[in-house]
């Protein structure tokens, strides 16, 4: 929308660079956590398959463009994710629901947000069948940012609360802070916080 409609066909290569994007920040702490535990030479093996799986992937997939492309590298970086989780499992006492935990609240955040975003184009589109792509963004947008506002200050989450506590401190202006509406929130929130060993 924003570069034109000649930009269309970049959509679905996008698509599968931003689920690779997500893999790729996964893989970052799998990578984090076998080099601590000294899993360094299981890793590079990894890697390397991992380099060859993207130039086959790409080579294999290219006939479909940029979208085949796209793909080979987001089954790559899928691949390598199982790997090193496999590796993770293996050699170390973590399991799948160690990993899992602390990416529910994103991933509750972001299918939030998603289903907003489309109630809202719902909406819209009932009033307006063919609604300007520009006023759908500018409406979604905003209600969508709202919501994951609201989310981030109010979900039933200990560990956001907690993050949300303490980033306030940094972040949020002391005259904000020491409003009355703040204490009272920041005093509930302060009080769901986990209790440090």
């Amino acid at each position: 929308m924003l570069f034109g409609p000649q930009w269309t066909g970049a959509a679905v290569p996008f698509a599968f660079m931003c689920v690779t994007g997500v893999l790729k920040l996964i893989n970052s702490y799998a990578s984090a956590a076998a080099q601590a535990a000294g899993l360094i030479w299981s890793e590079v093996w990894r890697q390397v398959l991992y380099l060859a799986l993207i130039v086959v992937s790409i080579l294999a997939l290219s006939p479909w463009g940029p979208s085949g492309a796209a793909a080979g590298v987001m089954l790559s970086t899928a691949t390598m994710s199982a790997l090193m989780h496999a590796l993770l499992f293996r050699k170390t006492a973590l399991t799948l629901r160690d990993l899992a935990r602390p990416l529910v609240p994103a991933l509750t955040c972001a299918a939030g947000a998603a289903v907003v975003a489309v109630a809202v184009e719902m909406a819209i589109r009932m009033a307006t069948p063919d609604p300007n792509p520009w006023l759908l963004v500018v409406v979604q947008g905003p209600v969508a940012a709202l919501f994951i506002v609201g989310f981030l200050l109010f979900a039933p989450y200990a560990d956001l609360r907690a993050l949300v506590a303490e980033l306030s401190e940094t972040i949020v202006p002391k005259v904000v802070r020491q409003h009355r509406w703040a204490k009272a929130y920041f005093a509930t929130f302060a009080a769901s916080e986990p209790k440090s060993a």
